[in-house]
């Protein structure tokens, strides 16, 4: 069964070994044995780096020019290749003009301007983390952006939007028009309120605390000292509440990893607005310290099981989003919130007195991962607001008005992290904001964003004329199935190089499948090694893959690449995984 109508030439079938995809690891000796033989394309690309420049105010600071500006990779000094000022005129007019009215939706494109590949138009995306956000937050951040919206800074049609529960959901892809816009926005008004644990996990744990030390206070002792009791039986409750706080960190970790991956091969800057009511880098020590408040200066007689510090999957995270252009900007709706602990400490008054200190460490704990996210991508936080439309307006100034730098790295395709700075020569009361490294990709990482972009986003690129198709598929148990997946490329697309025996051409399969409503994303690659057709009349090469999925719609997403020239094909597709047999692909 042909996944897409075209004619089959003659079928030259080349069968991977069985494979599911369900996280089995690739046949890795099989595609190292073809890089050795095949090797790899180095292609050296040009790192563009957006700066954004702003005196002692905060105010942008305009009409500078390269000879302003030096450039560090690493410390070391390196030539800007390519230097502009981007937009600022042009944004001026837009944001003072009233509101347009709704114009016809433009076809969607991913193209830069062929006048100027650097002056790729600005993308948006809005990120609501429904895990640590609550649904006043909500409601008053979805009211402020509205009117960002139908000021024209960005086309409706170069914004996503998404929600993140314990998955990725995609309210508003790209390509939507302003109607569509509204609509995504009136039903995240109206989605629950899953958040709202998120803040209470953290006053209950302090509620906890509060009743065991009150309870502490009450009963007779025997002469022992009360925080003995109250800190071996207070630790459970701290390393609960660490636990399940960092389980929720990790999901929205995993997620916006996930985006930054996909949003690789959408060309030029990329805005991501983080809307959350807390991200911490490290959940648990905040709470401890109200017991050390209770007890203070005396040994804990249990040590603390909190999870490791965060630090290593928050930089992992931010270097994604670096190297695929994606600057955040994280806001906190909560607005200006009375003190943290005003609900835990009212009865009696013994409870932590003089808590200016704890309120403070709480804030700045839900706050610390927000921080990191924004200032390593290049981006600001934004905390203590009840009205964000000024902030809008400044997001969106900066996301068209920006000073864009360019250079050749040194280095040439090392697949390393890299550090950036920029400076303004001789002019030290100026800040510059820009993303503070990037990931020099290799050609394997490189595919994989562009893939997942096929996947999240449907945009194919087919130079090698890929097709796909499926076999009859065939129960595995209840609820899963085995589908034979072919991927069928001419051989004319293909290079074929001279071996000891015969000529042969290397091609990497790699396969992402999801549900269409989650953003977990199963994968698998294999290479393969395809000898030259000899006496056939136009042929066709078949790749089989096996894959096992559940029951269900699927979304998949091909990358088909030639090892020789690295040309890539990027096809995707939607299929139903059910017990109803499938044609042969011959037919």
């Amino acid at each position: 069964m042909l996944l897409k109508n075209c004619s089959l030439p003659t079928l030259f079938r080349v069968a991977a070994s069985m494979l599911t995809i369900v996280g089995v690891a690739p046949a890795i000796a099989q595609e190292e044995a073809s890089d050795a033989r095949f090797g790899e394309v180095v292609e050296v690309q040009l790192v563009n780096v957006e700066a954004w420049v702003t005196d002692g105010k905060g105010n942008p600071v305009l009409g500078l020019t390269m000879d302003d500006f030096d450039l560090l990779e690493d410390g070391k000094p390196v030539e800007i290749t390519y230097f502009s000022e981007i937009g600022a005129e042009k944004l001026k007019a837009i944001v003072e003009s009233p509101p347009q009215e709704e114009k016809a939706p433009l076809p969607f494109t991913l193209e830069p301007p062929a006048e100027n590949p650097n002056l790729s138009p600005a993308y948006l995306v809005l990120y609501f983390d429904e895990i640590h956000l609550t649904a006043p937050s909500r409601k008053r951040l979805i009211k402020d952006v509205r009117p960002f919206l139908d000021s024209g800074v960005v086309d409706p049609e170069r914004v996503l939007i998404l929600t993140q529960g314990q998955d990725l959901y995609t309210e508003a892809n790209f390509g939507s028009d302003r109607i569509a816009l509204e609509q995504a926005l009136a039903r995240i008004v109206k989605s629950g309120t899953s958040g709202t644990i998120t803040e209470q996990e953290k006053r209950l744990a302090i509620g906890r605390l509060q009743l065991l030390w009150e309870e502490i206070q009450n009963v007779p002792t025997r002469g022992a000292d009360p925080c003995d009791l109250f800190v071996q039986r207070a630790r459970g409750d701290v390393e609960v509440y660490a636990r399940m706080a960092a389980n929720r960190i990790l999901i929205t970790l995993e997620n916006l990893n996930n985006v930054s991956s996909f949003l690789g091969g959408v060309p030029g800057v990329k805005t991501l607005i983080y809307v959350s009511d807390a991200l911490e880098m490290s959940p648990g020590p905040d709470v401890r310290r109200v017991v050390e408040e209770l007890c203070p200066g005396r040994p804990e007689p249990y040590q603390y099981t909190l999870p490791d510090s965060m630090n290593a999957a928050f930089l992992e995270m931010t270097r994604s989003a670096n190297a695929n252009r994606v600057t955040f900007y994280a806001m906190q709706p909560s607005g200006l919130r009375a003190d943290f602990l005003t609900t835990a400490e009212t009865r009696g008054g013994s409870f932590l007195q003089g808590t200016t200190l704890i309120s403070g460490l709480l804030r700045e704990s839900d706050r610390s991962g927000m921080n990191f996210v924004a200032t390593e991508t290049g981006g600001q936080a934004v905390f203590n607001k009840n009205s964000f439309e000024k902030d809008f307006v400044r997001i969106g100034q900066e996301m068209t008005t920006y000073y864009s730098l360019a250079y050749t790295p040194p280095h040439g395709g090392d697949r390393g992290d890299h550090e950036i700075k920029v400076r303004i020569k001789g002019r030290d009361n100026l800040k510059v904001r820009h993303r503070r490294g990037y990931r020099d990709k290799g050609a394997a990482e490189r595919l994989n964003d562009r893939l997942f972009t096929s996947l999240f986003l449907g945009l194919s690129e087919n130079p090698l004329e890929a097709r796909l198709g499926a076999g009859a598929m065939t129960p595995v148990n209840e609820k899963r199935f085995a589908l034979p997946l072919h991927i069928l490329v001419p051989a004319e697309k293909l290079t074929f190089m001279p071996q000891q025996a015969g000529s042969l051409a290397g091609v990497t399969v790699e396969v992402a499948a999801k549900d269409p409503e989650k953003a977990k994303v199963f994968r698998t690659r294999t290479t393969f090694e395809i000898p030259e057709p000899v006496g056939e009349t136009n042929p066709l090469i078949d790749l089989v893959m096996s894959l096992e999925l559940e029951k269900g719609q699927w979304v998949l997403a091909v990358a088909v690449r030639d090892e020789v020239t690295q040309e890539t094909s990027y096809v995707s597709t939607a299929i139903e995984m059910s017990p109803q047999p499938a044609a042969d692909p011959k037919s």
